[in-house]
């Protein structure tokens, strides 16, 4: 058997982590939304009870538990994403615990959301929201 033509990706280390980072954006970007239209059920049920004094269990509950996925997955998404960039644990902990912060969150999703589209983008990548990894079209001149 001849092997003399086998050749390997160069390039798996930044492609491997590409993948990664892309999964962690989707994740990024559904807790993004998530927490956007959580905050916004949750503050037209607040001023519903200032105006009226009932409460709106119907906006509520599902505020709260969209508020909670959208959390979860913000942190879980920023994680594999600051791994994939190769930050320091505890600059991703520490990006973990401000999600905690209930409006500083959507600041501290935006910064690994940037970075990651950038590792994607050198990677060769062009991210979609749904489907697998897409290699980029380069035009050749």
């Amino acid at each position: 058997m001849d092997f003399s033509n086998v050749e390997f990706n160069k390039n798996h280390r930044a492609q491997a982590s590409a993948k990664d980072a892309i999964t962690g954006l989707r994740l990024l970007f559904f807790g993004f939304v998530a927490n956007i239209l959580a905050t916004a059920m949750l503050a037209y049920a607040s001023y519903h009870y200032w105006q009226t004094a009932e409460t709106l269990p119907l906006l509520v509950y599902p505020g709260w538990a969209l508020m909670l996925a959208g959390s979860v997955s913000a942190m879980y998404g920023s994680y594999l994403t600051a791994s994939a960039l190769g930050w320091a644990g505890w600059i991703t902990g520490a990006m973990i615990a401000s999600m905690l912060i209930p409006y500083a969150k959507f600041a501290v999703i935006i910064v690994p959301i940037v970075c990651g589209l950038d590792l994607v983008k050198r990677a060769g990548f062009r991210f979609t929201l749904v489907g697998s990894p897409k290699i980029r079209d380069v035009k050749k001149s």
